[in-house]
């Protein structure tokens, strides 16, 4: 019990390090981004030197960033804000835009075998809370941006932010973990969720314009790793960690060495085996269940909860386990280290939904600027887009997404993670988007 307790702690200890605040000590420095993080690898890089003094004008309106009409009160807020932001990283800002282009066809790098192979529990990881809080700092830039009718500038900053999540998502030039993946959603949200399809309808763009830009945001929304993919990253470098880290020979100097002391120097290889393979044949029933139910996250969830249930039962002492050390410590260590994937791939598909609304209400848009009618029905915007919906993936009865006309708004919306419908609430359902009935 003593064991799992100190191992219990140091995974413990490393994860409060990864998501340690950007705030308190920090907030004095220049620069809020932890000196001790790995830096940005993308066109992000630029923004690495806000202040804690930044981001604490945050406080009061975050919850709001991504409200669909937020009131007029809170919109200047928000607006104040983000004029504060752009007035003090104004050249950066106006450079990041100007290189929308380039930025957006460039192709999300995808991690490499030497990437994978070097992953360990002690690699160096951004900075994740200032990732989040740059997001929450840009967006209300954009903002300022359409309020001052810079609407196509304003669009295309919330879309690199957006670009942004998915690099993070990505592993930003290294290797995706779990943590690093929903970071890189919480981003994607905050850029996507609301914004691009309110910066859409009050743009005042053209027909070309529309289709170009849903286009570009199409291509850029498949330009992910897929689920699989990522927790395949996250298998490496447990793995690597386990080999590395853990199953050393006593009198190497590291952090981890003292939770394998218990095995024999002889038996050091075999106890390295088990628990490898341990680890591998979890990992690999993930894959399968996000294979075979890619369609179904709520078959997946149900799945991942029961195999995790098991995984907790199997890390608690016993007497077998004390006449038994090498399984004993493959067993401890899976209980305490094997992430819990059960949430994750729900929250990812969310994450898509919105860039693949904005898209679609970006080729809707599009028809009716060319003179086509505004959509009533769900065949009627497949058949301007020219594209197939996605299946709703909460909805374990008819699959398909909701259509309706809410307070004068047609809206199209998934019924969310809940499993139920709620008319479209924009608290419990996921709303791909809304166009008002009267649009022109």
């Amino acid at each position: 019990m003593k064991f799992k307790v100190r191992l219990a702690s140091v995974f413990i200890i490393f994860f409060i390090i990864a998501a340690a605040p950007c705030f308190g000590a920090q907030a004095a420095e220049k620069s809020a981004y932890g000196k001790d993080r790995r830096p940005y690898s993308c066109f992000m890089k630029r923004f690495m030197n806000f202040t804690g003094e930044d981001f604490q004008g945050q406080e009061g309106i975050s919850q709001f960033l991504n409200a669909a009409a937020p009131d007029v009160e809170t919109s200047k807020k928000i607006n104040d804000y983000g004029k504060s932001i752009y007035e003090k990283y104004k050249k950066d800002i106006d450079e990041l835009i100007k290189d929308f282009d380039k930025i957006s066809a460039e192709k999300n790098p995808r991690p490499e075998e030497s990437h994978l192979k070097s992953m360990r529990s002690h690699s160096p990881v951004i900075n994740f809370n200032y990732t989040r809080s740059l997001a929450r700092a840009l967006i209300p830039a954009a903002r300022y941006l359409a309020s001052q009718k810079r609407h196509s500038d304003a669009l295309k900053l919330a879309t690199l932010v957006f670009r942004f999540g998915q690099l993070v998502q990505n592993g930003d030039g290294s290797a995706p973990l779990l943590i690093t993946c929903m970071i890189g959603i919480s981003v994607k949200n905050i850029a996507a969720e609301n914004v691009i399809a309110d910066f859409l309808l009050e743009g005042g763009f053209d027909a070309a314009f529309y289709y170009s830009y849903s286009a570009s945001l199409l291509k850029m929304n498949d330009d992910e790793l897929n689920i699989v993919e990522i927790i395949n990253c996250e298998r490496y470098s447990m793995i690597n960690t386990l080999e590395y880290e853990v199953f050393i020979r006593q009198g190497n100097k590291t952090e981890f060495s003292q939770y394998a002391d218990q095995i024999p120097d002889a038996r050091l290889e075999e106890a390295k085996n088990y628990t490898t393979g341990l680890f591998n044949s979890f990992y690999d029933t993930v894959s399968i269940y996000l294979t075979q139910y890619s369609d179904k996250p709520y078959i997946v969830k149900d799945l991942m909860d029961k195999m995790f249930q098991e995984i907790s039962e199997r890390g608690r002492p016993s007497l077998w386990k004390a006449l038994s050390p090498i399984k004993a410590v493959g067993d401890i260590l899976l209980a305490i280290a094997m992430p819990n994937f059960s949430r994750s791939y729900e929250q990812l598909l969310r994450s898509r939904y919105y860039p693949f609304g904005a898209a679609l209400l970006s080729k809707i848009l599009a028809g009716i600027k060319s003179g086509a009618k505004i959509p009533q029905t769900i065949a009627e915007i497949e058949g301007m887009s020219k594209l197939k919906l996605p299946p709703d993936y909460f909805n374990d009865k008819d699959r398909a997404l909701k259509y309706k006309n809410i307070d004068g708004n047609l809206t199209l919306y998934s019924i969310g993670i809940d499993l139920k419908d709620d008319g479209g609430d924009p608290k419990k359902d996921i709303i791909l988007f809304r166009l008002p009935q009267n649009f022109k």
